[in-house]
């Protein structure tokens, strides 16, 4: 390349250059800002729902009269309903007043990426983790563990528990998980990965209080049928009604 003196307008155009350079970096910054944002948003709608979802399934297992399968049932709720708000509790923090909404287009940036909130709340004077944030992961490692304690559980149920309520570091290196997970985060991603637990969590409910609805059905259906029978020839001859053998199917 040649060497010299740049004249004025070379170096326009290089600071020309620069300044596109800048402003295509901070739409890009901007775009995946915004995708966290509507993620998250997503996350929460369908924690939402999937709670909605699940007082149906509540309700059907109290109609079983199996009581039981009640008192399961209703510590199962307390369970998870307690986890998720103290999930949600974690998010407040972050949020502060600020109203993450992915609908609106004017954003506050410097709020969506800032990493400051949660930096104090997990790490004030503690590079691997406070206590609130040592707190918080032996909250998941708790919930995790309560979990894999449901009876009903099978292989692949277990596999799937232990990927997403890990608290394992996913790389190899001297960072913990709850560094790797929160630290130096923008606002915007921890607060997705907080509602993808919380998403996690209404799930998991889903399916153990869907099984212990298929096990009290399967308690409380007939197997056999014991009214007398006339003899087939005749020609007053009814059959019995059928057993039934189909069990309500409850998708979470």
């Amino acid at each position: 390349m040649a060497q010299g003196k740049l004249s004025n307008r070379q170096k326009m155009i290089n600071l020309m250059y620069l300044v596109f350079i800048a402003m295509l970096a901070m739409n890009i910054d901007r775009e995946v800002l915004r995708s966290f944002a509507s993620i998250n948003e997503t996350l929460t709608e369908v924690s939402t729902q999937t709670k909605a979802s699940n007082e149906g399934f509540y309700n059907a297992v109290k109609k079983q009269n199996d009581a039981t399968a009640t008192a399961k049932a209703d510590e199962i709720k307390q369970k998870v309903d307690e986890f998720v708000a103290y999930v949600e509790s974690v998010k407040s923090v972050i949020k502060g007043k600020d109203i993450v909404n992915a609908k609106d287009e004017e954003l506050n940036y410097s709020v969506l990426e800032s990493s400051d909130k949660l930096n104090k709340y997990f790490f004030e004077n503690e590079p691997q983790g406070n206590a609130k944030a040592k707190e918080f992961q032996k909250k998941v490692e708790e919930f995790r563990a309560y979990l894999l304690s449901f009876d009903k559980n099978e292989k692949g149920d277990i596999d799937r528990i232990n990927t997403l309520f890990s608290t394992t570091p996913n790389r190899k290196s001297s960072k913990s998980w709850l560094v790797e997970k929160f630290y130096n985060q923008p606002a915007v991603a921890s607060l997705t990965n907080l509602s993808a637990i919380q998403m996690n969590a209404r799930n998991e409910e889903s399916k153990m209080i869907t099984r212990l609805i298929s096990g009290a059905a399967v308690i409380d259906q007939p197997v056999i049928y014991n009214a007398p029978t006339p003899n087939a020839t005749s020609p007053n001859y009814t059959p019995p009604p059928p057993v039934n053998t189909n069990r309500t199917n409850y998708n979470a």
